[in-house]
């Protein structure tokens, strides 16, 4: 509570996208002193209050497609259940969290499966504990989706996927500090 949250969405091509955010779905009002979108498409909201708390989607777009991430941010109040002030937490240390891994290569491919292997950046940030997969393609409405997580090993077979429809796959490397900056993408890869 009264803290201030910054939430970036960084979109780039060409022409440049247009950034609208969404709270639990519906467009946030900038009619809100507290509440600021700045240039570069970054959300900022100050004196959060309990109220706050949702679900945040930016939405990019231009007019070939959009693109939408969201994260859930939940605003705590001062006091714990028997009144004694909770001193807010402290941001977690970026060294804890993971490094992008590398690009994914697809190592075999059928006509709706995918398998795809990469290796962690052990040089910088912690080590991961998982990997989050996600694909994109126009087959499947076109927008990144989640289509593996908590995946433990550093290779994985997306299934699922649809016949004869190019995607675009990348990694994300998880732990219990966070989630890494995405992968490369990968090469297009074309299902069988």
């Amino acid at each position: 509570v009264d803290g201030t949250f910054v939430l970036s969405c960084v979109a780039t091509g060409s022409p440049v996208p247009t950034i609208l955010w969404r709270k639990d779905g519906v467009l946030v009002s900038t009619q809100d002193s507290r509440i600021k979108q700045l240039e570069n498409g970054v959300l900022q909201i100050r004196y959060a209050k309990l109220g706050d708390t949702g679900r945040y989607t930016c939405i990019a777009s231009t007019p070939s497609g959009e693109a939408t991430w969201s994260a859930y941010i939940e605003v705590q109040g001062k006091v714990n259940e028997f009144g004694v002030p909770v001193q807010p937490p402290r941001p977690t240390d970026p060294n804890l969290i993971p490094s992008a891994p590398s690009k994914p290569e697809v190592t075999d491919v059928s006509r709706n499966t995918v398998t795809l292997s990469w290796q962690p950046n052990l040089n910088s940030g912690a080590t991961p504990t998982s990997y989050i997969i996600e694909a994109f393609s126009h087959a499947s409405g076109s927008s990144w989706q989640t289509v593996a997580e908590n995946v433990k090993t550093e290779t994985s077979a997306i299934k699922g996927l649809k016949p004869n429809a190019i995607y675009l796959f990348l990694v994300r490397a998880a732990n219990a500090y966070g989630i890494s900056d995405p992968s490369q993408i990968s090469d297009p890869v074309k299902t069988q």
